[in-house]
């Protein structure tokens, strides 16, 4: 319910109405932490102002737009079903959706969704953004949230928010715990049997049971397709979107969080599961931030050192087309992996004819995204464009490419559409020439003309490390992907 406005705020309003204005008033500023004011001004309700010889005119025109109190009001937009409330008293929207703060408070904002309702969170508009279903608003003047809510139409994938243990007996336990996960975000079916872990144990395969559900159309929690189904997941590697999204809308795309226990080998089977899932042994594990094969298994860890971990969990209560919802427009630009690899000391026009020769037909030009004499790679991209996958999926902005920052998804589609499908001990290491894309100087290894030395690398199916691995280096005689960029 929205409060009412002090009192003597009213008073003051009838004053100023009333043509009781008063020159002596200087400053409406908040008075100190004991009552200070500056001058010969007075305290009066926490502000500061006037003559202290005449009392009735020191408040007279204190403005209430500039000391609060101020509304917040929330809207709920789309399906009705969903609320929006605060962990403050005030706000319990969709019955009471407005309320007045006092200044400089910070409200958190939590959106609530109901099982089975078929609705997820779809993004804050106003003063919040993003999809975390919280958001913290700090009230300095008046403010107005919008909470979008959608029809759930394909299956959710997100990643556990908490850590679970790693020895909980067996896959089936971990679906168990997906499904109470979901339950307690309001993702869940009526019956709460709604979703399956990617977990494998020696008798039941993650791939096993998610085929078992007939289960297709994957996406994350902001809505972006993940995968069409489990063929074009495991046998072609079809990554649209890494996960990236907790149960409640927080992205876990950090060096902190992005591995994530999968027991569950490249094709789907069963991988190194913790002995049972009993804590002994080692743990294969995915990334969060990952695309073809590394999403489910890019290393393993023993067990001990790994007593809890995160966990993906899949819906698989819809069969639907996937909506691919490709970016376009004139400040789009497309980047692809190659298929070939560069050949090691052919020089530099070599790289980019790796490039021509698999871009589609047509007047594109693409060059490979390397830094050539003095002219760093970062010149080789606009800081104004988009840029996005053969399929449309944003890769990312033209300034957050040049900075090197996690790609929204990393460029290991091919440009034929197809995505890496390379097996061990085949690498996924693409030539980038330096640690940074604004690198100056000659590229490594000579121009690419020697084969002696060394040179930087990143991973391709990995949304963070796609430009450089940490600093290591690999020989110039070896030879590596490309990214190949659209002129």
């Amino acid at each position: 319910m929205r409060s009412r406005r002090w009192p003597w705020v009213i008073a003051l309003a009838a004053l100023v109405a009333g043509g009781c204005y008063d020159p002596h008033v200087r400053a409406r500023l908040a008075c100190g932490d004991h009552g200070e004011c500056p001058g010969d001004q007075r305290c009066v309700e926490g502000i500061c102002g006037g003559d202290p010889s005449e009392p009735d005119s020191s408040i007279a025109i204190l403005d209430a737009n500039l000391v609060g109190p101020y509304d917040l009001t929330v809207h709920l937009l789309g399906p009705s079903v969903g609320l929006v409330r605060s962990t403050t008293a005030g706000i319990a929207c969709g019955t009471d959706c407005s309320e007045s703060y006092p200044r400089d408070t910070q409200v958190t904002l939590q959106v609530v969704l109901s099982n089975g309702s078929g609705l997820r969170f779809a993004g804050w508009r106003g003063d919040c953004s993003g999809i975390d279903v919280e958001c913290v608003v700090t009230i300095d003047g008046v403010k107005d949230v919008s909470a979008e809510f959608a029809p759930i139409t394909h299956n959710l994938v997100f990643v556990t928010r908490t850590p679970i243990s790693t020895a909980l007996g067996s896959a089936a336990q971990y679906d168990a715990r997906c499904n109470a996960v979901a339950s307690a975000a309001g993702l869940n079916s009526a019956s709460g049997d709604g979703f399956t872990a990617w977990i494998s144990d020696a008798s039941s395969s993650a791939l096993q049971r998610m085929n078992g559900t007939g289960a297709r159309g994957f996406v994350r929690m902001d809505g972006l397709p993940f995968t069409a189904s489990m063929n074009d997941l495991v046998v072609r590697n079809a990554i649209y979107n890494p996960v990236l999204y907790d149960e409640g809308g927080r992205s876990v795309g950090t060096s902190s969080g992005r591995l994530i226990a999968t027991g569950t080998a490249e094709g789907g089977g069963p991988g190194s599961d913790c002995a049972g899932w009993t804590g002994g042994g080692n743990l294969t594990l995915g990334l969060s931030t990952g695309g073809p094969r590394l999403w489910t298994s890019s290393s393993a860890v023993q067990c001990a050192q790994m007593a809890t971990a995160q966990i993906y969990c899949m819906q698989h209560t819809r069969n639907a087309t996937l909506d691919l919802l490709p970016q376009a427009g004139p400040t789009t630009r497309a980047v692809f992996l190659s298929k070939a690899r560069h050949s090691p000391g052919a020089g530099r026009d070599s790289v980019d004819a790796v490039c021509a020769s698999e871009a589609p037909v047509g007047p594109t030009i693409f060059k490979a995204l390397l830094p050539r004499g003095i002219m760093p790679a970062s010149a080789l991209l606009d800081a104004s464009v988009t840029y996005t996958t053969m399929s449309g999926q944003l890769v990312g902005r033209g300034l957050e490419l040049i900075n090197a920052q996690q790609l929204h998804t990393g460029i290991w589609e091919h440009a034929d559409g197809s995505f890496f499908d390379e097996l061990p001990p085949a690498a996924p290491e693409v030539l980038t020439g330096g640690s940074s894309l604004t690198m100056s100087g000659a590229s490594s290894c000579a121009e690419l003309t020697q084969t002696s030395g060394d040179m930087r690398y990143g991973i391709a199916v990995d949304a963070w490390l796609w430009w450089n691995r940490l600093g290591v280096s690999t020989a110039c005689s070896r030879p590596l992907l490309l990214y190949c960029v659209q002129q």
